[in-house]
């Protein structure tokens, strides 16, 4: 079974939408921020840095946005037949992948961090 920690406007997006297009079954578990759920002791056994997304998938527990991405898309590859979300590794194309995946789970996060939280 596959769970997902998520906050409304986090980071969570990315791998809810990864696994909405594999077809893949899954549970949503709301962070409250307002009351610090995602520093919460039982969320940092899971995710010590305390920030969002945190993916359950079995006895895998996984944090950072890319990773959880690339083990979606590795370890569910045919969960819905057409849905090749990244080339095969190796060449150019997966090289381009990479790249655009680490620049859109990093560069603009700072943006938005900003502009949520200017304080």
């Amino acid at each position: 079974m596959l769970a997902l920690y998520y906050a409304p406007g986090s980071a969570a997006i990315a791998p809810q939408a990864v696994m909405e297009e594999l077809g893949l079954d899954y549970e949503l578990r709301l962070l409250d921020r307002a009351t610090r759920a995602q520093k919460a002791p039982d969320y940092l056994a899971l995710n010590p840095s305390g920030r969002i997304p945190t993916l359950i998938d079995g006895d895998l527990t996984l944090f950072e946005t890319g990773a959880i991405l690339l083990h979606l898309i590795g370890a569910h590859p045919g969960a819905r037949p057409g849905a090749a979300l990244a080339p095969a590794p190796g060449g150019r194309d997966h090289a381009l992948f990479l790249q655009w995946l680490f620049h859109l789970t990093t560069t603009p996060q700072v943006t938005f961090h900003e502009y949520f939280y200017p304080e």
